[in-house]
């Protein structure tokens, strides 16, 4: 049995019944098969579209929603906004936890891929939800740091580190 059921919801199911109080996190404990370290989730319902894995999520405009997610927009936008990254599909207006801290599948933008050892933000594509390689300016918008390159609108799995800060 997983360890996520002790909470009742596993860290992989969806509903659109709220189940859980936006905004729970939950803590994964490190495993030693894999040694990826703990990884973070959080709790939040995906609004306006579905999500995909791999998808960037981040709070609404003017909400105090705070975890009401929407795909992150192809602006650049502070890491403090970003709510985390879709491990799994989540639909529209249905709830679920997406990866807030630790390693995962992030979908590299529609302009270019995500590069081995380089940060990446959410801007600079012109596809929703999706990274780019860090540009120098930008450092308050850096949310991860990729561990495979990772070709234009691609996910691969466990293809890096995010470290959302929403």
């Amino acid at each position: 049995m997983s360890s996520t059921r002790t909470m009742g919801v596993g860290v992989t199911e969806t509903d659109t019944t709220q189940r859980l109080p936006l905004g729970f996190e939950y803590v994964e404990p490190a495993d030693a098969t894999n040694d990826y370290g703990s990884r973070v989730w959080i709790y939040v319902q995906m609004t306006s579209s579905a999500a995909a894995q791999g998808d960037i999520l981040m709070k609404i405009d003017g909400s105090l929603g705070l975890y009401k997610g929407i795909l992150a927009t192809v602006a650049l936008h502070s890491r403090l906004r970003i709510i985390g990254v879709a491990q799994h599909a989540i639909a529209e207006n249905s709830y679920g936890f997406v990866l807030r801290r630790g390693v995962g599948a992030v979908t590299a933008g529609d302009g270019a891929g995500i590069t081995v050892n380089q940060a990446f933000t959410t801007a600079g594509t012109t596809q929703h939800g999706t990274a780019l390689n860090f540009a120098d300016g930008a450092e308050e918008a850096v949310i991860g740091f990729c561990l495979i390159t990772t070709a234009a609108e691609a996910t691969t799995a466990k293809n890096a580190y995010v470290n959302c800060g929403g």
